[in-house]
């Protein structure tokens, strides 16, 4: 066999956006024995063909591959991509951390500096606490100019939107946004990965600021992205996105279909299926539909927003303590500081009324406006002072 031409020829459908024939040809490649590069191909063609186990695992053993052949500068970019990917596809925050720590001590003992800024941004990712998340941006930023990298710039610019909405400062982050997005549908990178990652984070502040025009634009310029390469998991992640600001700006029938087609078409067991189905099941709970939010729900884990959206259905059918305690187990967790948080913070206060617990529902309702003062965006006030009322109404009628 021409392992070289085999290589080559793989690499170069790769390049073009030939997933089937670069799987093909790396795996031929790989006949011979394995190797780092034809591995690392390999796991990139079965990402951009929606194989999320078969992409971990051919990192996995790129990894190693690439640590047996002396390769620790790739081994470190392949342990960034494992924790990113591992949180990113299948909401596996442990491995996440354990890779991303694996991928730093890497970089720091090859002396890498084209990398730090690259484990900065995958620990941005990894954050939960905003003001944590916010200066690893930065970090990654500042070495992205620093260096050059036109591709971490546009990651960083990106990631940076999406904190700075999340953290309530919308104008803000919508207009780093915009800017990422502007460079990087003008092809301003040479990864197509930076694609991905930047528009992910769009839909992520969009999503954050339920701005429903900027993410519908946007999300138009995507589509043609995704239709000349195909990403079942940007698909997916829009289409769940887009649906989540149809829902919360009450544009229900449209979510509806933005939701299903999401829940469809996302790799089932991936987390970007995970989070498409919950927000179909929470927006089943809102029609009234209780019987289809709870077969949605049956086979998912009892993790992260998918708490949130249990509880709204117990809620619903007046098992409010139940609802309660889900809620309570939601804020214990690692969740991230955005407006779905402020979501379920506000669904906790009907509850606690409903269960006729006032004082737990004013501190409740208390946590909500200081997260309002933080945040400083319409639809944190809007919650906290429909809390507040709440709460208000109760007590005087106690």
């Amino acid at each position: 066999m021409d392992l070289d031409g085999t290589l080559a020829r793989a690499a170069e459908a790769l390049a073009a956006g030939r997933w089937e024939e670069a799987r093909d040809g790396f795996r031929a490649a790989l006949a011979g024995g394995e190797r780092g590069d034809a591995l690392f191909g390999l796991a990139d063609a079965l990402f951009w063909l929606a194989d999320a186990d078969g992409c971990l695992t051919a990192l996995e053993q790129a990894y190693a591959a690439q640590r047996r052949e002396g390769a620790d500068a790739d081994a470190a970019l392949t342990a960034i991509w494992l924790s990113a990917l591992h949180l990113k596809m299948a909401g596996n925050r442990p491995a996440c951390q354990g890779w991303l720590a694996r991928g730093a001590r890497l970089v720091d003992a090859a002396g890498v500096e084209a990398l730090r800024g690259w484990v900065s941004l995958a620990r941005s990712f990894a954050a939960t606490a905003p003001d944590r998340a916010l200066a690893l941006t930065e970090d990654a930023l500042a070495a992205a100019r620093d260096g050059g990298d036109r591709d971490l710039e546009l990651c960083a610019l990106g990631r940076l939107g999406a904190v700075l909405t999340a953290s309530g400062r919308l104008d803000e982050g919508l207009a780093v946004v915009d800017e990422a997005m502007a460079a990087t549908l003008a092809g301003d990178w040479e990864s197509r990965d930076t694609v991905v990652t930047t528009t992910c984070s769009m839909i992520e502040a969009c999503d954050n600021a339920s701005d429903l025009a900027r993410i519908r634009d946007w999300c138009r310029l995507a589509d043609d992205f995704m239709s000349t390469f195909g990403c079942p998991f940007l698909y997916a992640d829009c289409r769940t996105r887009y649906g989540n600001v149809l829902l919360a700006t009450g544009r229900w029938d449209e979510a509806e279909r933005e939701l299903a087609t999401a829940a469809r078409t996302a790799p089932a067991g991936c987390d970007y299926h995970l989070r498409a189905v919950g927000s179909l099941a929470r927006l089943r709970v809102d029609q009234g539909r209780l019987e289809e939010a709870e077969v949605l729900l049956a086979p998912l884990p009892d993790v992260g927003t998918l708490l949130v959206v249990r509880s709204a259905l117990h809620h619903a059918r007046g098992a409010h303590a139940v609802a309660a305690d889900l809620l309570a187990r939601h804020a214990d967790g690692p969740v991230d500081e955005g407006p779905g948080v402020v979501a379920a913070f506000a669904l906790w206060v009907e509850v606690e009324l409903a269960r006729g617990e006032t004082d737990a529902a004013c501190a409740v309702a208390g946590a909500l406006e200081a997260r309002a003062t933080v945040r400083a965006d319409r639809r944190t006030a809007g919650h906290a002072a429909l809390a507040a009322g709440r709460v208000a109404a109760a007590e005087k009628d106690v």
